[in-house]
């Protein structure tokens, strides 16, 4: 079973939220929720705003460190040195850079080391 992941950046105080859930509504506002367990089995659900500009899905894919990698997230490959993002595009998790785009996949990623992510550090990807 795949394991939906989303990322995003709250608005009333700029924090991430990760969740298995997601909510949009008609006005265009995207909500993740993150789920609480209580001991008696029960559970239930807090929903933040996030900025939808900040939405990332998880890849599936992480690095040899364990760290997940998302859509938007900014990667450097450790012996060439480009840095690249991830991205969703054509049915596939990509890694896009200025020297060419490649399917990300658990081989290619133990070449990678994750930087930043495009929303804190656009400015990594300039140049």
């Amino acid at each position: 079973m795949r394991d939906y992941k989303f990322r995003g950046k709250r608005l009333d105080n700029v924090e991430w939220v990760i969740s298995d859930s997601m909510l949009c509504n008609d006005d265009g506002e995207v909500y993740l929720g993150k789920r609480i367990k209580y001991d008696f089995g029960m559970h239930d659900t807090t929903w933040y705003l996030v900025d939808p500009a900040t939405v990332g899905q998880y890849s599936t894919v992480n690095l040899k460190d364990g760290t997940k990698l998302f859509t938007g997230d900014i990667v450097q490959h450790i012996t060439a040195k480009w840095i690249g993002v991830i991205v969703f595009d054509d049915g596939a998790f990509r890694v896009k850079s200025k020297h060419g785009t490649w399917v990300l996949d658990k081989l290619r990623a133990e070449g990678l080391v994750k930087l930043a992510n495009q929303t804190d550090n656009p400015e990594l990807l300039e140049g």
